[in-house]
């Protein structure tokens, strides 16, 4: 028997990062979610952090939290593949400077378990693409309904329990599905 590729895909935040393991059957054709989740960083400042954020700040102790958990997070996992929504510049760009802080601490986490894994980014309106959705919705259900519309999907792990975090970053991990593994030789 051979072991299923596993894939970790992560919708970044500065204050809650959705992550979510994929596995894919062996002729790749269904992306198996067999967990997703939302990395609270506020609770597991004030939990954990208290005392490097009052030397460094908050934003600085979440950057460290969040390496630690990514990081963590992909040693529980063991994936050979990792993928992230990248920042988008919109119209706030103190939101694009935080995000990019925020995928550097990612890209430490994901060094930190495996040098040798390249993090792949998705642009947002990529995986809103991927899941069919329109790209200038602000509805975050939208991505929630999508993800019961494909086939392809199987959710191990209840969808109804997910908040917009995990739902988004199973949908970041369709959207590599879809581009980069779906059709590659078993």
């Amino acid at each position: 028997m051979t072991h299923p590729i596993r894939m970790v895909s992560i919708d970044p935040g500065t204050n809650t990062v959705g992550v979510a393991v994929s596995e894919f059957n062996n002729d790749m054709t269904k992306m198996v979610v067999v967990d997703a989740m939302t990395i609270d960083l506020q609770r597991l400042l004030l939990r954990y952090e208290k005392s490097r954020a009052d030397v460094w700040g908050d934003r600085h102790a979440k950057l460290y939290i969040l390496k630690d958990a990514i990081a963590r997070y992909l040693d529980a996992w063991r994936p050979v593949v990792v993928c992230s929504e990248s920042p988008y510049m919109g119209r706030f760009p103190q939101v694009y400077a935080a995000l990019t802080e925020a995928m550097t601490a990612l890209s430490a986490g994901l060094y930190a378990y495996d040098p040798s894994i390249r993090l792949a980014t998705w642009e947002p309106s990529a995986v809103k693409l991927a899941m069919g959705v329109n790209g200038r919705s602000g509805d975050k259900e939208l991505m929630r309904r999508a993800i019961t519309l494909r086939p392809d999907i199987v959710m191990c792990v209840p969808l109804v329990l997910l908040d917009e975090h995990a739902v988004d970053a199973v949908c970041v991990g369709y959207t590599h599905f879809c581009n980069h593994i779906r059709g590659l030789p078993s």
